[in-house]
């Protein structure tokens, strides 16, 4: 663990976290402002539209652009690259078509009772994304660490200034879709390269052979993480589907204060882990860096978990503000979820590393289709939101542990002993954390 803590796999993934947690720091700061300026139907339309985004994002490139990472060389990288960019655009264009033609009846599904004008923002938004993604690992593999982490400060700044600037001026709209769309621009304009023309000068046929090349990554990772995002966009559908909108502001603002911050540590590792497990050969030495992130990841934010598991009825309204108490609710009772999501999604990797895109893609689907049951049917049942959050939560800890310990079969080796410790050890510390808040409070 001393030379994990010494190593350049840590000082590579701390230069991501700096710049990313700057960004998640300024994203985090604003939100106890944004609470306040913007009500909570509105946080929950902008929830809505992310999730929109997210499963757009599933199949914007076809994954291609994952498959810049372990490509052979930089010219067959490239090509990788514009089949991505190519992809993404024509994708463009057909949810354009989609959301012209159906736009009346996904606002009904949705329970808008008009079609919000930021509908018409998703096409291109999703065009943004699909850049963003596919230059990122570009970047990546280019190992320019200082570029990726200042770009996400700049989208992050930049974005974080439109809304406040939209509801500080009292501009129609919801500002808070409209400063993620500005934001998703500036991440695309600066993660150009100087040369950008050279992409235009590609051989159609070098397009084609690394098309079926990579073939796996359409087959598999497309549908894969199309079920997976909309496994995990399941709690907002179906929390604005059977309660409204002004639920799926609270949730999503919980979701912020909790998931985002551990999100930006699990992505820095993850970005890192991908490279480094992409050249790695020796088993052992592999398994040695997993084992040692995994215990870096569990112990630097088990006491945070802790206490937003005890206190977050507390905290998440004292920093969110005023009508903000249901918020601190769903943290609480979300919370464990997001750290087991944080600890099992950096190691993912493997299956596009080692190829075993569909074993990944069986835990997805299994993920969604269970989630989704108990998600669905304890909300029928109870009618309540924490009761079906707290079923979804079991369900999907369980899956995503038997997901984790897959991932560590293909680095190396068997890790169940590690993560019942490990289950062992966040039951105790929450089990003490409730007992001094009880013997304090009574």
């Amino acid at each position: 663990m001393k030379q994990f803590l010494k190593s350049d796999f840590l000082k590579n993934s701390g230069k991501l976290f700096g710049s990313f947690g700057i960004a998640q720091l300024i994203s985090f700061l604003l939100v106890p402002v944004l609470s306040r300026l913007y009500p909570a139907e509105l946080h929950g339309e902008m929830e809505i539209f992310l999730q929109i985004l997210a499963i757009g994002g599933a199949v914007i490139t076809l994954k291609y652009d994952q498959a810049i990472m372990i490509a052979k060389s930089r010219s067959e990288a490239k090509s990788v690259l514009v089949l991505s960019l190519a992809i993404n655009l024509a994708w463009t264009f057909i949810s354009l078509l989609i959301i012209l033609v159906y736009d009346g009846f996904i606002a009904r599904a949705l329970r808008f009772s008009d079609i919000p004008n930021w509908f018409y923002l998703i096409p291109g938004a999703l065009f943004l994304l699909g850049c963003t993604n596919t230059l990122m690992v570009w970047w990546n593999r280019e190992r320019a660490y200082n570029r990726l982490g200042s770009n996400r400060i700049a989208g992050a700044a930049v974005g974080g200034g439109y809304k406040l600037a939209h509801a500080l001026r009292s501009i129609s709209g919801n500002g808070l879709i409209v400063g993620h769309v500005v934001g998703l621009a500036i991440s695309t304009l600066l993660f150009i390269p100087i040369r950008a023309a050279r992409i235009l000068d590609f051989d159609i046929a070098e397009l084609k052979t690394v098309a079926k090349k990579f073939k796996s990554f359409p087959l598999w990772a497309t549908p894969g993480s199309l079920v997976n995002v909309i496994g995990s966009a399941l709690p907002v559908l179906a929390i604005t589907f059977f309660f409204d909108k002004s639920t799926t502001g609270y949730f999503s603002n919980a979701t912020k204060l909790t998931f985002v911050p551990l999100s930006a540590i699990s992505f820095s590792i993850s970005q890192v882990l991908y490279e480094r497990l992409a050249r790695l050969r020796d088993k052992e030495v592999r398994f040695d860096l997993s084992i040692n992130t995994l215990q870096f990841l569990f112990f630097i934010a088990l006491l945070p978990v802790v206490i937003i598991t005890v206190w977050g009825d507390i905290l998440v309204p004292f920093i969110l503000g005023e009508g903000w108490e249901t918020a601190g609710l769903i943290a609480q009772v979300m919370v464990i979820f997001y750290f087991v999501m944080y600890l099992t999604s950096p190691f993912a990797v493997a299956y596009e590393v080692y190829n075993r895109l569909n074993v990944q893609f069986m835990f997805t689907g299994l993920f969604a289709l269970l989630t989704a049951v108990a998600l669905v049917v304890s909300f029928k049942i109870s009618d309540n939101v924490f009761v079906g959050l707290s079923a979804f939560c079991l369900t999907g800890i369980i899956i995503r542990l038997a997901m984790l310990a897959s991932c560590f079969k293909l680095i190396g080796k068997a890790i169940l002993t590690k993560v019942f410790y490990g289950v062992l050890i966040i039951a105790g510390a929450v089990l003490l954390g409730f007992a001094v808040r009880y013997y304090l409070f009574g």
